[in-house]
């Protein structure tokens, strides 16, 4: 079993609720019904689209829609999936690792580094542990008239147009993290497991 370190921010529990809350419009039927309505509604047209999340990545990607960026890490609810995803689309692939609870600052660097340099790369990024945070560095840095679609549990496929309101909202958003230190175990599946939160 590898113990390591990792460096990134956390956000205070009495702010989690209000976080987890969608943070643009949302759609509330299937996930293909969700994307079809999206994209013939002309939404998605000459955008840069980045995907957070497998079920919709995987649902955007089999309606034949090319994200910019999608971001897995192959659980649904937490709970370990297989999601069919064509990784030869791609033309970069990076894993990082992000525990549960936390913007790693490996994560946090990638998201910065892709995102602010316009090119035609399209880029999957594999999450070793817990992608639902990363939606905060994807509005940070993406720039005007990007769409940024997640998946919200129990709700829907959630939209977000990016402007200087949207990012203004995630930098508010941001001011509410904290530096901090986890010590996680990876197991042979490539797992991520926290064990302390320093």
């Amino acid at each position: 079993m590898r113990f390591m370190l990792v460096q990134g921010f956390c956000l205070s529990t009495k702010y989690r609720i209000e976080f987890a809350l969608p943070k643009g419009v949302v759609f509330t039927g299937t996930p293909r019904e969700n994307v079809s309505f999206i994209s013939q509604q002309g939404f998605l047209r000459n955008k840069d689209i980045i995907v957070v999340g497998d079920v919709v990545s995987e649902t955007i990607l089999k309606s034949n829609i090319k994200p910019k960026i999608a971001v897995i890490d192959y659980r649904t609810k937490r709970t370990r999936r297989h999601i069919a995803i064509n990784r030869e689309y791609f033309t970069e692939r990076y894993k990082v690792i992000n525990p549960p609870g936390m913007i790693s600052l490996e994560a946090l660097s990638l998201f910065k580094s892709t995102l602010t340099h316009r090119n035609n790369r399209s880029i999957l990024v594999e999450v070793l542990g817990e992608e639902d945070l990363l939606v905060l560095p994807a509005m940070m840095f993406s720039p005007d008239n990007t769409i940024i679609i997640y998946g919200q549990p129990d709700w829907g496929l959630v939209l977000i147009e990016i402007d200087p309101i949207t990012r203004k909202t995630a930098l508010n958003f941001w001011a509410l993290f904290k530096p901090c230190i986890k010590q996680i175990h990876v197991d042979e599946e490539l797992d991520i497991n926290e064990e302390l939160k320093v």
